[in-house]
């Protein structure tokens, strides 16, 4: 039969017809229903006329042409329904024309075959996901409501005894991987059958399992019962020793295999002698830990001792990584531990699938009163819905969340107390190398706090994502341990294939372990399938054509599934791969069970999604299809995730991946998915997905919808630092904003920029860009919010200018707006933008105070935990004005304290910058230079270029720093290379701390000195102004030099904080040099002891000994003292203060 002629016949329930698409469609009345079912009873034969008759009619007097009305009702049924006929008639009678796998029936028999014989080669995973995949079929009881049809009975009941059969193989095979609660789940109703003995012993042991022995015990003796009252029979031995087990409080492994003697179960081999268990617990003594005595003794003391507490492992693929993991897993249960295991998923937006399983595993042993708090256990089930099963039925639900990034931290909260209260437990975090940026800073939290949870995080070496890389290097600073496991040695590489298969001759076993190379999982492959078909000698030269000859011995319809599934990569819902791979609902338990049994993919415990079993299955696959191959089922992929309604950024990437194919489809759902909601608190996310968007359809937008997803797209870069590449992006969209003339695209198009620190002349040209703009917006409440927000951007531009007066006119106009509706953070940026005002250096010193308070209140009132850390920032600069360094410490402490993780994201530069410029204002030289490089890590921007160069200046690393710089100042667009203050600043500083003065003066000619930085003079940065200042004297600029000095001096008593001061006595050093260049002595002399006595430029080495030196030449050259005595006390200073560190040039 065609797949599309024919239908599926269902008797798994009552019997019905079912559609091309696998929907089954219920057949008109009873006595059609019962007609059907009986021809599928009897199928294979030709049914005559008067058995017909006589089951259906009972012997009773009838029409004689009633069978073949009924007959041909029934065939129209399957013509409407399917377009076929699949009933045949000959002058011997009727008969129904089906295959086994066109019954659902028969498809049940072969999943149970498939079970079974999974089960009996030690393949608990393929038998579990074959015997789901049978149970699933089951829509009632067999033949439901058809009654008094006798020739239905015999397979009735042998449909019956398969299902109970099945589910005690489910119920077995489940217990021995650990799954107590989905054991029970499957035993349901055969255990409470008391005469099936095997189902209750089962039940018997999950029962125990879960720690339930009072329950255990009773089920006890309801069986004892029975078999004396009903059987006239004593309880078996088996029985009675499983009952003195359990009494006993034996392990589980010992109850669990007494039960399976007990169950009378076909027999199981060693799964050690077979190869790869696709899920499941790894036994010690398998294969695949040859050669691991090392990390099983780490893993013992992880377990036990809590030392490490975290553990990274990194390796290859097939290394055997995951098969560490699942011995720990096994040994930490043993000693009681709970344990929870996640997988990373490939791509976007994966991160709460990770959470989602570490709490499956730990929230079993949590307090469930704790859980039952709405802020904790109702926060966790709105969610991840699928939690709310582990949760108390009691448990409240919270306030509706606002905003995303509301509902984000919500759950990052919720996280604390759970893993507070969680007792000791073990965490399995597996290919950590493609973590989400989120997910990343909460596991960074968790592991790195002083509990009993034990971490084990294993990672693929040299494909690392930014958050992956932030993550090990955070734990790795905390104390975590790091391994690597490497290709075994060959001899441990013999021990392996010997053990997995035994019956190889010597000379066999050696071209396998020259095959493999040392990795376990290709040696167990060409192991396994080197002896295949009785064959010694033939050893598989790869394990890709291991995987391709368990492809040929595949039905083509299983092999399509492969192929989908291999290309979708990471995991997708079931319906959706088998709607792209073509795969018929009838055909789709046969091919995914053979695929499982053959160990290519892999499922989820309710066959609801499915994934290549391996990465290196992945490739294997994908690598024997040519590439159009590929790009078609990326778009069939994302076809039917639309069609399902179902992982929206999944489909995206699907659409990118397809290139030009679905170029125009990939710009219109990159727009639904970027202008969506769903990432407005992930901007590297939008910035991942829209680099992969201007690859597929190009960088430039031509609508103004295309236009917005760009706009929203370099926003995202900017926020996560890629400042280079989103100008860019933002650069090539002003002829499309320029032909659109839209103004609300050119309003987006300016606050796609705020987050971008202007040069002055720059700024200025943006501010008379935002009030052109304002006067263009059209009116109307579609646009209030857009037009409040263009005031505030205004505002700042205007600021930068230093016209805090238009500044301030524009924060009143942005209240003006503001209605009972406006959201918290608009009010909270109008506030902010009164406080970035007042922090100017003639403000009262009262009204800053005001301000600040009344941010305070908007945040307090909000309850938004987005806006808290937001709000902190402003105290962190209002301690660096007026506070001391330990107030400033511990404001940026307050900042990342209350930071949510998508706020960690992007504030990690700002924490590492701020905190190594604390380092360096105690002095902590070593301390403030790592800080300095980790933030130039994640292109922080050029703020951290200037203080890594400055870091690695007192370090006397000048040639490294000159290369930071360099770089950085290669990165910036061409417009903005040469007017970068703050970069130049630095490199004119570097290269004359490195004796390179021409290039020094190159810079300080650059920066413009008379144009730029004396109209913004000390303004809001007194310690730029200061830098400034000193790069002025320092290259020739002394009449600026002076001027900007005198400023700052005048002002410092204004709130000029103890970092200021510090620079000012740099400045002090400036201005003594130049006082004794310009030939007056006294001065000069005087200048340089000010800078002395303030330990200056934060007590570096390098400024202290120049000091010292200048001003013991500076006591030589006066002549009316010729002071030798000072002059020498001063060189010894200078050699004193070079003494801790080792110059190049010396």
């Amino acid at each position: 039969m065609t797949d599309a002629g024919h239908a599926l016949v269902g008797v798994l329930g009552r019997p019905a017809i079912g559609s091309g698409t696998g929907a089954l469609l219920p057949v008109r009345g009873d006595r059609q229903a019962a007609l059907l079912a009986l021809l599928v009873a009897t199928r294979g034969r030709a049914l005559p006329r008067e058995v017909i008759e006589d089951e259906l009619w009972s012997g009773g007097h009838i029409s004689p042409t009633a069978v073949r009305v009924n007959v041909g009702r029934l065939r129209r049924r399957f013509e409407e329904v399917t377009g076929a006929d699949p009933i045949t008639s000959d002058p011997t009678g009727y008969a129904l024309v089906l295959d086994d796998d066109e019954l659902d029936a028969g498809r049940f028999l072969a999943a149970v075959k498939m079970a079974r014989a999974a089960w009996r080669r030690g393949d608990l995973g393929a038998s579990i996901a074959a015997a789901a995949a049978g149970e699933a079929l089951w829509r009632g009881p067999a033949y439901e409501a058809i009654h008094d049809v006798a020739s239905i009975v015999p397979d009735r009941l042998r449909l019956d005894d398969a299902r109970r059969d099945l589910r005690e193989l489910h119920g077995a095979a489940l217990l021995l991987t650990g799954d107590a609660d989905t054991a029970l789940d499957a035993l349901t109703g055969e255990a409470d059958d008391a005469h099936r003995e095997a189902a209750g012993v089962l039940r018997l042991a999950a029962l125990h399992a879960q720690g339930r022995r009072t329950e255990a015990r009773r089920a006890f003796d309801a069986m004892v019962e029975v078999l004396c009252r009903d059987l006239g029979a004593l309880p078996p031995p088996e029985l009675v020793a499983l009952r003195d087990l359990i009494e006993a409080d034996a392990s589980a492994d010992e109850v669990v295999a007494r039960a399976l003697r007990a169950a009378g179960l076909p027999p199981t081999p060693d799964r050690a002698a077979v190869g790869p268990v696709a899920r499941g617990i790894a036994r010690e003594s398998e294969p695949a830990l040859v050669g691991r005595r090392a990390e099983l003794a780490v893993v013992d003391d992880l377990i036990a001792t809590a030392s490490p507490r975290v553990w990274i492992v990194d390796g290859p693929a097939g290394v055997g990584k995951t098969r560490l993991a699942d011995t720990a897993t096994e040994r930490a249960a043993a000693r009681g531990l709970a344990v929870a295991t996640a997988t990373c998923p490939r791509g976007v937006g994966g991160g709460l699938r990770v959470l989602h399983q570490i709490l499956t595993g730990i929230l079993p042993a949590v307090d469930p009163g704790l859980l039952a708090d709405p802020a904790v256990g109702g926060v966790l089930a709105d969610a991840l819905p699928d939690l709310a099963r582990l949760l108390p039925e009691d448990t409240g639900r919270p306030t509706p969340a606002v905003t995303p990034a509301v509902a984000e931290a919500r759950l990052f909260g919720a996280l604390d107390p759970v893993v507070t209260a969680c007792p000791p437990a073990l965490v399995v975090v597996d290919d950590v190398q493609w973590i989400d940026d989120t997910v990343a800073g909460v596991l960074a939290d968790l592991a790195s706090r002083d509990d009993s949870t034990r971490w084990l995080l294993l990672s693929r070496g040299g494909d690392l994502a930014p958050a992956a890389a932030e993550l090990l290097g955070a734990l790795g600073r905390a104390g975590a341990r790091f391994d690597t496991l490497h290709p075994l040695g060959e001899a441990d590489a013999r021990i392996l294939v010997t053990a997995t298969a035994p019956e190889l001759p010597v000379a066999e076993v050696a071209t396998v372990v020259e095959r493999a190379g040392g990795n376990p999982f290709a040696l167990i492959e060409l192991a396994r399938h080197s002896g295949s078909g009785g064959d010694l000698a033939m050893v598989p030269p790869s394990v890709d054509a291991v995987i391709t000859a368990e492809l040929d011995r595949l039905d083509p319809v299983a092999v399509r599934l492969a192929e989908a599934i291999a290309v979708a990569g990471r995991p997708h819902p079931l319906e959706v791969v088998l709607a792209a791979a073509a795969v018929p609902g009838r055909q789709a338990a046969a091919a995914l069970g053979s695929l499982a049994a053959n160990g290519l993919v892999d499922t989820d415990d309710r066959m609801a999604r499915v994934w290549p079993r391996h990465d290196l299955v992945r490739a294997a696959l994908t690598d024997r299809m040519l590439p159009t191959e590929v790009r078609r089922l990326h778009r069939e992929l994302a076809g039917a995730l639309e069609a399902a309604d179902a992982g929206p950024i999944l489909r995206l990437e699907h659409l990118f991946a397809a290139a030009d194919a679905a170029a125009e489809e990939a710009e219109a759902a990159a727009a639904e998915v970027i202008l969506g909601p769903t990432l407005l608190a992930a901007p590297r996310d939008v910035t991942v997905l829209g680099r992969a968007l201007v690859e597929v359809a190009g960088p430039t937008g031509g609508t103004a919808s295309q236009v917005a997803t760009r706009l929203r797209i370099a926003s995202a870069a900017f926020a996560i630092g890629d400042v280079a590449w989103a100008q860019h992006l933002l650069d090539l969209q002003q002829t499309a904003l320029a032909e659109l003339d839209d103004p609300v695209l050119d309003a987006l198009a300016l606050l796609t920029q705020s987050d971008v620190a202007l040069p002055r002349d720059t700024a200025e040209h943006r501010w008379h860009e935002g009030e052109r703009v304002l006067a263009r917006l059209p009116p109307g409440p579609d646009h209030d919010d857009l037009y409040a927000r263009l005031l505030v951007w205004t505002g700042h531009a205007a600021m930068r200018c230093g016209n805090t007066d238009r500044s301030d006119q524009l924060a009143d106009l942005a209240a003006g707006q503001l209605e009972e509706s406006s959201p918290d953070l608009l009010r909270f940026e109008i506030t902010s933008l009164r406080v970035a005002n007042a922090m100017a250096f003639t403000a009262p010193p009262g009204r800053i105070d005001d301000h600040l308070s009344e941010l305070d209140a908007i945040v307090d009132a909000a309850g938004d935990p987005v806006l808290r850390p937001m709000g902190a920032l402003a105290h962190v600069e209002r301690a660096m004005r007026t506070g001391t360094l330990d107030e400033v410490t511990a404001e940026v402490d307050q900042v990342t304290r209350l930071a949510t993780p998508g706020q960690r994201v992007e504030m990690r530069w700002w924490a590492l910058a701020t905190r190594a410029g604390l380092h360096l204002a105690r002095g902590d030289l070593a301390a403030a230079s790592v800080a300095y490089l980790d933030a130039m890590a994640f292109g922080a921007g050029h703020g951290v270029a200037l203080a890594t160069g400055t870091a690695l200046i007192h370090r006397f690393e000048l040639d490294t720093s000159l290369g930071r710089l360099d770089t950085f100042h290669a990165l910036l667009p061409p417009p903005e290379r040469d007017q970068d203050d703050t970069l130049l600043v630095a490199q004119a500083l570097v290269r004359e701390a490195a004796g390179d003065r021409e290039g020094a003066i190159a810079a300080a000619d650059l920066i413009a000195i008379e144009g730029r930085i004396a109209t913004q003079g000390p303004g809001r940065w007194p310690v730029f102004a200061a830098l400034a200042a000193r790069a002025a004297w320092l290259l020739g600029h002394r009449r600026l030099g002076e001027v900007v000095a005198a400023e700052l001096a005048d002002r410092k008593e204004e709130g000029l904080n103890s970092i200021g001061l510090t620079y000012l006595g740099s400045l002090e050093h400036a201005r003594g040099l130049a006082s004794v260049a310009a030939g007056r002595v006294d001065e000069g002399i005087d200048r340089l002891h000010t800078g002395l006595e303030r330990e200056t430029w934060f007590g570096s080495p390098i400024w202290i000994a120049r000091a010292a030196r200048a001003a013991a030449t500076a006591h030589e050259r006066r002549a009316r003292t010729g002071d030798g005595r000072e002059a020498a006390r001063l060189r010894r200073r200078a050699e004193t203060a070079e003494r801790p560190v080792v110059r190049p040039e010396d």
